[in-house]
């Protein structure tokens, strides 16, 4: 049943921000065109004027309102996605969960759309997990620290900065294998590996997660 509640999270949160996967909301289209740009600027900022940072980073965002309101729209309904998943089990274990779940890729979801009875998964996609790492993890961590500096909620975004990196952390250890073919590869569950960076960024806070997303990898996987 937690299999299934967890794919069904996943594939909706897909629908919502995915634009290979979902059926992106027009808001959410328009926000992306204020914020796609972010992640890049973080890194070029980190690498040109790291004395200043965070502050230039900072400026960068609360100098554009359309950046800032952007950041809000998006913020916004992930937050609704992600506290449907905390209602369900009253604090934030199964959210974390799902994150832990997701680095590892252990969801397999050969579940069919309700309408349709077709598979709502490509058969080269039924694992839940990052399309690439060294892409994905960085833009939505980066989006997490953005947040704040435009104004959301600092605890919560901080959480989710670090579930996002619990779930880059294992992916980069137990390199998960995507499905081919529609056949589930089976990944195998390390609860160990799951527990040990739980307890590293239990307190962590966003200047300490910088330097995870500023490598040589993330750097030439945005082209820089």
């Amino acid at each position: 049943m937690e299999s299934r509640l967890l794919s069904d999270f996943w594939y909706n949160f897909d629908m919502l921000f995915n634009m290979r996967f979902g059926q992106v909301p027009a808001v959410i289209m328009d926000a992306y065109t204020h914020v796609l740009n972010l992640p890049v600027k973080w890194l070029m900022i980190r690498a040109s004027d790291i004395d200043n940072y965070p502050n230039n980073f900072m400026k960068i965002i609360q100098n554009s309102s359309e950046t800032v309101n952007a950041l809000g729209i998006v913020s916004d309904f992930q937050v609704k996605q992600y506290n449907k998943l905390i209602d369900q089990h009253g604090n934030k274990e199964l959210l974390i969960e799902a994150f832990s779940i997701f680095g590892q890729g252990l969801l397999y979801d050969n579940y069919l759309i309700e309408n349709s009875h077709q598979p709502r998964r490509p058969n080269d996609e039924k694992i839940h997990m990052m399309d690439n790492v060294y892409l994905g993890y960085p833009r939505w961590y980066i989006y997490c620290r953005a947040a704040v500096i435009a104004g959301q909620n600092e605890e919560y975004w901080t959480d989710i900065g670090r579930f996002v990196t619990l779930a880059y952390n294992l992916h980069l250890r137990l390199n998960p294998q995507q499905s081919e073919n529609g056949e589930d590869p089976e990944n195998q569950e390390n609860e160990q590996a799951a527990n040990e960076f739980l307890a590293q960024l239990k307190n962590s806070n966003f200047d300490q997660l910088d330097s995870l997303y500023d490598n040589l990898q993330v750097r030439e996987a945005f082209g820089m």
